[in-house]
């Protein structure tokens, strides 16, 4: 009865302070971080080892809320149970959606795999002023993140 009552008490606060559509807006979140989660499924685009830490990482962005979403990295860790868990942790934060999303295949692209370099190139972006970014993103809108076509060669290499 206390399980029931709670749950209903709660669900009446959420509809007052935060809207009736609250559970859809919920919903909608986690669909979109699942589909973030995605990046996690190809090979890992870096590793990063010091001391006695190792881990492998994918750049990546991730929704905070309905209008602000940040770009970082994913990586594995174990937990107490010794499962593997994928924890996501920002660098640069509070970015429109695409923003995030742009900044992330820029990281990608860019960094070649160096956790370092990932680093350096957040904390600039982060030291940005407000003006700096606009221009910054703009830049960034114009480019192109497809793959590139692998050039064609006639070089064979035949043992007779």
């Amino acid at each position: 009865m206390l399980h029931t009552l709670t749950e209903r008490q709660v669900s009446d606060q959420m509809d007052h302070y935060v809207g009736p559509d609250w559970e859809q807006r919920v919903d909608n979140l986690v669909a979109a971080r699942e589909a973030q989660l995605e990046v996690t499924t190809e090979p890992a685009h870096g590793a990063f080892a010091q001391d006695d830490i190792a881990f492998d990482f994918w750049c990546g962005a991730r929704r905070i809320d309905e209008g602000a979403s940040a770009a970082g990295y994913y990586r594995t860790v174990v937990r107490d149970d010794g499962q593997d868990e994928v924890q996501f942790r920002p660098l640069v934060s509070r970015l429109r959606h695409d923003e995030a999303e742009l900044l992330a295949k820029l990281l990608h692209s860019e960094i070649g795999g160096d956790f370092v370099q990932m680093r350096q190139l957040a904390d600039g972006i982060n030291e940005m002023k407000h003006e700096e970014r606009e221009s910054f993103f703009a830049d960034v809108r114009r480019l192109d993140f497809s793959p590139s076509a692998r050039e064609r060669t006639l070089d064979l290499d035949i043992e007779l």
